[in-house]
């Protein structure tokens, strides 16, 4: 489940920055990670781990990630940039209705969705809504 959450968290960040740069909707405070040129370390059975041997960690570049977590609000705001349409289903009911969901509401017609969330919920951490869409 938290394995499930992080990809989502990430894939909204990473999504939220994009939209954020192209359209100035959104800002993401973020910290440098990596460390160019990180072999990584070998992993698996034959060194006291789990499945195949292989090189874990390696990382030849640098990155950025989001240094606070998500807000639902930064989330409705990438929700009305990218799911008019909800295509990829991004949105879950129980965002709204669930009591662990994070109050996001969705209103209108394919291809003309708006979002909002409520005023107690806007600066609170979205985590809520990507456990509730599992």
């Amino acid at each position: 489940m938290k394995a499930r959450w992080v990809t989502l968290a990430a894939a909204s960040l990473a999504t939220l920055m994009w939209v954020g740069s192209a359209q100035a909707m959104v800002t993401i405070d973020t910290v440098v990670v990596g460390k160019a040129g990180n072999v990584g370390e070998w992993s698996g059975e034959s060194y006291s781990g789990y499945g195949p041997d292989r090189l874990c960690g390696a990382v030849d570049y640098i990155y950025e990630i989001g240094k606070f977590e998500v807000t639902a609000g930064q989330h409705t705001e990438f929700l009305n940039a990218v799911a008019k349409t909800d295509t990829y289903e991004l949105y879950d009911t129980r965002m709204w209705d669930n009591h662990q969901g994070c109050k996001i509401q969705r209103s209108g017609l394919p291809g003309s969705y708006t979002y909002t969330v409520t005023a107690d919920q806007a600066n609170r951490p979205a985590s809520p809504c990507f456990r509730v869409a599992e």
